[in-house]
């Protein structure tokens, strides 16, 4: 379908046929006649209310729970006034909610990246290719990032441009990929991968709500680990290795106008491109921020 495509649309422009010709068949790249469907739209929904029903019997079960934690003055304002002690029933929830996610992208990505599935060989199948188990991915961050943007309207504490914006763009693009099938292969990193560091973040953000309730060395060492991850997966990796190779697939395809198989899709590599930089620099800045906070604990 990709080759018959790109003979077709040969004839309308200028490029040379020779050139168009043997890139093509020599990637052999299959792209999906009907992009728009999308068999798997009902999980995504399934597992969007998964979120909330286990979010509303989580702050359910836990104001029926007489020995919660008190939270900290900083997560207890209220029109302006600080109240303490106070009970964050639905920042715990929240967090609970969070980590199974957070965690299923995890596994989901390094279970996907450790399979043994041979990187694609061309830009073309690297940009519009789909293998097993990356519309998964897409499908259960389609899910999170719509949960996490609804949820940080209505809670004040999580209400900030920041995160509103991160949790937005990160719903389009992961629902644009799937809807379209591009950006797959990239999604399982950029969606899924890079969320190991998000799971000690989000043991470490339950812990500061009730208080600092444990303790221990080992909650030192899920600190390290969240530093560790972060920077590992979320500056050296996502802007050292993926960004610069996603930017050169993505240039490839468009200047050699591969996006005609795909009618009207090639806006969807620039936008996966423009996102991908805003992110990457919002993981530049987490990774200030992060620096700024271990030095003031030294």
């Amino acid at each position: 379908l990709g080759l018959i495509c790109t003979l077709d649309n040969m004839a309308k422009g200028d490029r040379a046929k020779s050139t168009l010709v043997d890139v093509v068949a020599s990637e052999a790249v299959m792209l999906p006649s009907e992009p728009t469907n999308h068999p798997d739209q009902g999980l995504v929904f399934n597992f969007f209310l998964f979120m909330a029903v286990f979010y509303h019997l989580s702050v359910t079960q836990l104001r029926e729970y007489d020995d919660l934690p008190l939270s900290p003055a900083e997560f207890c304002d209220s029109g302006g006034k600080k109240l303490q002690p106070c009970r964050r029933e639905d920042l715990i929830a929240f967090q609970l909610t969070c980590f199974i996610p957070l965690t299923t992208l995890a596994v989901l990505g390094l279970k996907n990246w450790a399979s043994g599935q041979k990187v694609p060989s061309s830009p073309t199948e690297r940009i519009y290719g789909c293998r097993p188990g990356e519309r998964l991915i897409l499908d259960i961050t389609q899910a999170f990032q719509f949960w996490d943007l609804l949820m940080s309207m209505l809670i004040p504490h999580h209400r900030t441009p920041i995160m509103l914006v991160h949790h937005l763009l990160a719903f389009l693009v992961s629902w644009y990929a799937s809807r379209y099938t591009t950006m797959l292969h990239y999604s399982v990193f950029f969606c899924a991968i890079s969320e190991v560091s998000s799971v000690p973040l989000c043991f470490m953000d339950l812990n500061n709500i009730i208080g600092g309730y444990f303790e221990g060395w080992w909650v030192e060492a899920i600190k390290m680990s969240f530093v560790l991850f972060f920077f590992v997966f979320r500056v050296v990796l996502w802007m050292g290795k993926f960004t610069p190779r996603l930017f050169s697939d993505s240039i490839y395809c468009l200047e050699l106008d591969t996006a005609v198989c795909r009618p009207g899709l090639s806006w969807h590599v620039k936008f996966f491109c423009a996102v991908c930089l805003v992110l990457g620099g919002l993981q530049l800045y987490w990774m200030g921020l992060i620096i700024q906070l271990a030095l003031q604990e030294m």
